[in-house]
C-alpha cells in the first residue's frame, strides 16, 4: 500500500549570510529588528504546510500571538516584505496567498533530496527552465530560498548529490570595507538621533507647555457670568458651547474698546470690564432675555446706553404697549428730557 505523499516539511535550513542580504537588510531598516521575527515565523508556517499560506484575519491573530507584536505591525510587515520582493504581492492580490517564487523553487528542491513525491502545483509562479538550478542570491532564507543543510546532502549519493551542490560565491573586493562604512554611519546616525531626542526632552522639561491664554481667560469669563446669573436672577445659567463662542467674541470687543482707550488688556483687566460691563445692563427686555448671546449681540446699544448713563429712551428689545402706558412713558420722557437738559449724564461705560 502507497504512502501519503508528504507535503509539509519538518525543517528549513538557516544560512549563515542571512543579515547580509540586502532585502533583509532593507527590511529591517524599514520595519526594525522585530520584523525578523514575524518574517522567520511566517516562513516557518508557509514550510510546515507546504510551500504557501493563505492569509487571513485568524493568522494574523496567530502570529500577533507568538511574537507579542500588535497585529496592524505584522500587516506593515507583510506588506514591506511584498514591496521588497520577499513575499509575491501578485499571488496575495489575486488569491490572499503567501509564497514567493524562490520559496517554491527552494520546496522542491528540498523534496527532491528527501526522496519525495511532493512539489509545487496549485499557485505554482516558477519558470520551468529557472528550476534546475537555484540562484546563488536566492539562497539565503532572506531572500526565502534555504539551501540544504549537511544532513540531507550526506543523505544524497551518486551524480544527483553532486549536481545539487551549491557553493557560495566570493565577496567582491571591497565588500567588507563597504559594510564597515555603513555600519558606521548608522552608528553615528543612531547617536546623533538619540543626541536629538535628549534635547528634546530637555527643552520641554526647561520649558513646560503653558496653557493659552484664551483658554484661561474664557474659563474666568464663564465663571464670572454664571456668578452674576446666579446673584442677580437666583438661578443657575445652562451653558453651552454657543455661548463659548459668544463669550470670546465679546471679551474681543472689550478688549478692543479698552486698547482704543489705551487701557490695561491683561486678563485681570479684561475680567473686571466684564463684571462692570455686565452689572451696567438695566433693560427691561435684556434682563428678561439675559444670555451671553443676546448681550454680544446687543454690545453696541448697552455701551451706547452706559455712556448716557442708562437714560436712553429707546429699549434694546422690542416691547408691545398700550394706549395709557404710552400716555404715562411720554410724559416720563418728557420729565426725563428736562431734568437731563439741567443735569449732564454720568458716562457709565469708562469702567469698561
Amino acid at each position: 500500500m502507497a504512502r501519503n505523499k508528504e507535503v509539509g516539511l519538518d525543517y528549513f535550513p538557516f544560512d549563515i549570510n542571512f543579515f547580509q542580504d540586502i532585502k533583509i537588510r532593507k527590511l529591517i531598516k524599514y520595519q526594525s529588528g522585530k520584523a525578523i521575527t514575524v518574517y522567520a515565523l511566517l516562513l516557518c508556517l508557509i514550510y510546515k504546510s507546504g510551500y504557501y499560506v493563505r492569509w487571513d484575519e485568524e493568522l494574523a491573530f496567530i502570529i500577533s500571538e507568538q511574537t507579542g507584536f500588535e497585529e496592524s505591525y505584522i500587516l506593515e510587515v507583510i506588506k514591506c516584505c511584498m514591496a521588497l520582493g520577499l513575499l509575491s504581492k501578485e499571488l496575495y492580490d489575486k488569491e490572499k496567498i503567501l509564497t514567493s517564487k524562490g520559496i517554491q523553487k527552494q520546496y522542491n528542491f528540498i523534496c527532491r533530496q528527501a526522496k519525495r513525491k511532493s512539489r509545487v502545483e496549485e499557485f505554482s509562479i516558477i519558470v520551468p527552465d529557472e528550476e534546475t538550478v537555484i540562484p546563488s542570491e536566492e539562497i539565503a532564507i532572506n531572500s526565502e530560498e534555504m539551501p540544504i543543510n549537511s544532513e540531507v546532502i550526506t543523505q544524497s549519493k551518486g551524480k544527483e548529490s553532486k549536481e545539487n551542490i551549491i557553493i557560495l560565491p566570493t565577496p567582491p573586493k571591497g565588500f567588507e570595507d563597504l559594510e564597515k562604512a555603513i555600519s558606521e554611519k548608522d552608528h553615528a546616525l543612531n547617536e546623533a538621533l538619540a543626541r536629538i531626542k535628549e534635547l528634546e526632552e530637555k527643552i520641554a522639561k526647561d520649558n513646560p507647555a503653558k496653557p493659552k491664554r484664551a483658554n484661561i481667560l474664557n474659563a474666568n469669563a464663564r465663571k464670572a457670568f454664571e456668578e452674576h446669573f446666579r446673584n442677580t436672577f437666583g438661578e443657575e445659567y445652562y451653558w453651552t458651547a454657543k455661548d463659548a463662542g459668544n463669550m470670546s467674541q465679546l471679551l474681543r470687543k472689550l478688549t478692543f474698546s479698552r486698547e482704543q482707550r489705551q487701557m490695561p488688556v491683561d486678563d485681570a483687566s479684561v475680567l473686571y470690564a466684564l463684571q462692570v460691563f455686565l452689572t451696567s445692563v438695566k433693560d427691561s427686555w435684556l434682563l428678561d432675555n439675559f444670555s451671553v448671546a443676546n448681550i454680544n449681540s446687543k454690545y453696541n446699544e448697552i455701551v451706547s446706553k452706559a455712556k448716557n448713563g442708562n437714560s436712553g429712551k429707546g429699549t434694546i428689545g422690542s416691547t408691545t404697549t398700550g394706549p395709557t402706558e404710552k400716555f404715562i412713558c411720554s410724559k416720563a420722557e418728557k420729565g426725563a428730557d428736562r431734568e437731563s437738559d439741567r443735569a449732564p449724564q454720568k458716562d457709565y461705560s469708562s469702567r469698561f
